[in-house]
């Protein structure tokens, strides 16, 4: 692709409302795409101050997938045809694009209503690539089949059409990078689809994760306690045979009240009431053991009759 202008280093930018090349600009996109033509000798173009432009007409104009083409007329009769070729995105770099405009409700909305909002620019830079091009090395221009190095007249009427439609309708320029405004709707709802998939397995993954968790340590917790107490019970009662007798029985009452129990109901209705399992006090040996015995056989009878629906 050879370069458009030859004109040695290119002088700043005319970025202000007075210059000629953004006459007929309103968007921040199609001031962007004619700042690459920004040069002195096209100012003079698109100032037209001998009104050449107005003489000219624009035939056939068509935007298609990567180019502008269309036919030009002067008022004498005499034609041409023009064509711009733009770079098309290769897929990872749409699949960039659309990624980021998925992910922000704004752009979704934004494109849906078709407009293209100025932080479009801001993603383009990040995926480095540019609403139409970076620089006028990036495009390339034929005038009946032959490439240009200069602009003229009749190619200035054409940009002028161009950003006419392009204010209008601005998913042309989409277009004119590869995909139309159907396709990317498309691709947008289907990653969108994809996304919320994800996200929603995502959330029912990690509350199943904390569900588990929290009823792990719920059943673990409870478990241990319960088992702790009745273990640290048995080892004083091991270590230290000589202190269990009646009057110092009751001094174990504040850890017995705060053993807890979690009670299973049975999985199986009016299921046959086992025989309940002896204490784990060991064996009735000693006189604490004898004066309570009678105690254990009336909380067991009581247990057995509970259960049962007697009383």
């Amino acid at each position: 692709m050879v370069k458009l202008l030859s004109l040695g280093k290119s002088v700043s930018k005319l970025n202000n409302n007075d210059s000629p090349l953004f006459a007929s600009c309103h968007t921040w996109y199609t001031r962007k795409f004619v700042e690459i033509f920004d040069t002195p000798e096209n100012c003079r173009l698109f100032a037209d101050e001998d009104g050449n432009l107005k003489k000219i007409k624009v035939l056939d104009f068509l935007v298609i997938t990567g180019r502008v083409a269309c036919k030009v007329q002067t008022d004498n009769g005499q034609t041409s045809k023009i064509e711009i070729l733009f770079n098309e995105w290769d897929s990872t770099t749409w699949e960039k694009l659309i990624s980021s405009w998925s992910d922000s409700i704004y752009f979704i909305s934004q494109l849906f209503a078709g407009k293209i909002p100025a932080e479009m620019e801001e993603i383009y830079a990040n995926n480095k690539t540019s609403f139409l091009a970076d620089n006028i090395d990036q495009i390339c221009i034929l005038q009946n089949g032959k490439e240009v190095s200069k602009l003229n007249i009749f190619i200035v009427a054409v940009i002028n059409k161009l950003i006419e439609h392009l204010e209008h309708e601005p998913f042309l320029s989409f277009l004119l990078r590869g995909r139309g405004k159907d396709e990317i709707m498309l691709e947008i709802r289907r990653f969108r689809s994809n996304l919320q998939k994800i996200h929603s397995n995502k959330l029912k993954k990690l509350s199943n994760e904390i569900e588990t968790k929290i009823n792990g340590f719920v059943e673990k917790t409870e478990t241990e306690i319960a088992r702790e107490q009745i273990e640290n019970f048995l080892i004083n009662l091991e270590n230290h045979p000589n202190e269990v007798n009646a009057s110092s029985y009751w001094n174990w009452w504040p850890d017995i009240q705060k053993i807890k129990y979690t009670i299973k109901a049975d999985d199986l209705p009016a299921s046959i009431l086992k025989r309940l399992e002896p204490l784990p006090l060991g064996v009735l040996e000693n006189k604490i053991n004898y004066l309570l015995e009678e105690g254990y056989v009336h909380a067991t009878k009581r247990a057995h009759s509970f259960g049962l629906g007697l009383g």
